[in-house]
């Protein structure tokens, strides 16, 4: 099977611009998808190639030459039959255009998209990540174009951490790893200043409005920094007992085997094999949960018993990017047949 992936990296549609860092954009959760959907590709045999409008300032173009082919979208055509099926991941809307008529797939990142009138008529497909994305969509977008194919990660990427019984009673080191505006900024900045003030050795990794406001207010306490890159990431996550975050952040941090408390949207609370399958409705955002606890010493302590391999399987049951690309396999081979 060939599939292309079209993507456009020159004005980061998804964070309206922002995030740049020496002309490269950072958006971390598509990205760090991006990447793993291409790597199982490639394990699965099934052969992809990444073409990228703005390839230079796509922060991935290097590290995936070695999975795949990475084209510059404006100096490569597209040819109609040349590909099993075309993917589209926040394009530029002449970019729809460009593409020749065949089987067209959309990647669904943010939930709240209203994609255009010219979208849903040529896309075969809108596939997307989450529960709360799919019925947000199916306002806007007939049922029968909608596919619900929950994210994933490359566990493969991530081994688990190796066991330290020690650091069961010993003070925490705690990760928290999100954006630091927008939506996620009123319970992301009060789970990190409740945090400072909890028994715990905090490490913020994030950008947005309120770094300099952290900086300010606790920088002589805590390390604060503003982005590791997500290909990379794998051997950042291991230095931490309790890693605090949303989405992809949480389904890489119990993959490593490290308990993840759920925050950004809402706080969602400590990640529990009873509660993985709720949360994961709203893509661990913690959209629709409570307000953030005063006092979080409890979470942190019930975090800290949570068994390493409990971590690591809710990862293996729930978070696997090979299901989502086996499901993608299956929507091109049924499509096709019912095309030809």
């Amino acid at each position: 099977m060939k599939l292309l992936y079209v993507l456009s990296a020159l004005r980061n549609s998804l964070y309206d611009g922002r995030f740049q860092l020496n002309g490269r954009y950072r958006t971390y959760g598509q990205h760090s998808f991006i990447y793993d959907f291409l790597t199982a590709c490639k394990d699965l045999d099934v052969h992809v190639e990444l073409s990228v409008r703005g390839r230079d300032r796509f922060p991935l173009s290097v590290p995936l030459t070695q999975i795949c082919t990475v084209s510059e979208y404006d100096t490569v055509e597209i040819r109609r039959g040349e590909w099993d099926a075309v993917i589209v991941d926040e394009i530029d809307d002449d970019m729809l255009n460009d593409i020749p008529r065949g089987l067209l797939f959309c990647m669904v990142h943010n939930a709240r998209r209203i994609y255009p009138s010219e979208y849903r008529r040529r896309c075969d497909m809108f596939l997307c990540m989450s529960a709360s994305s799919f019925r947000r969509q199916s306002t806007y977008i007939d049922a029968s174009k909608l596919q619900l194919l929950y994210q994933g990660i490359d566990l493969n990427r991530f081994p688990m951490k190796s066991l330290d019984h020690s650091n069961s009673t010993a003070i925490p080191r705690v990760l928290v790893s999100s954006r630091l505006d927008g939506l996620k900024l009123s319970t992301i900045t009060e789970v990190i200043f409740r945090l400072a003030e909890s028994p715990a050795l905090l490490t913020v990794v994030g950008d947005g409005d309120a770094f300099w406001q952290i900086s300010d207010r606790l920088g002589q306490n805590i390390t604060l920094i503003n982005f590791i890159p997500c290909h990379s990431v794998q051997h950042f996550l291991p230095q931490f007992d309790i890693v605090v975050s949303s989405g992809r952040g949480v389904m890489e941090s119990l993959a490593t085997g490290i308990p993840s408390i759920c925050a950004g949207l809402g706080y969602g609370g400590l990640v529990t094999p009873n509660r993985v399958e709720k949360l994961r409705e709203a893509t661990l955002t913690g959209y629709g949960c409570g307000p953030v606890p005063k006092d979080l010493t409890a979470d942190l302590r019930a975090a800290q018993a949570l068994s390493r391999h409990d971590c690591r399987q809710m990862a293996e049951c729930f978070f696997d990017i090979d299901s989502l690309v086996q499901g993608v396999i299956q929507l091109v081979q049924t499509k096709s047949s019912h095309m030809g």
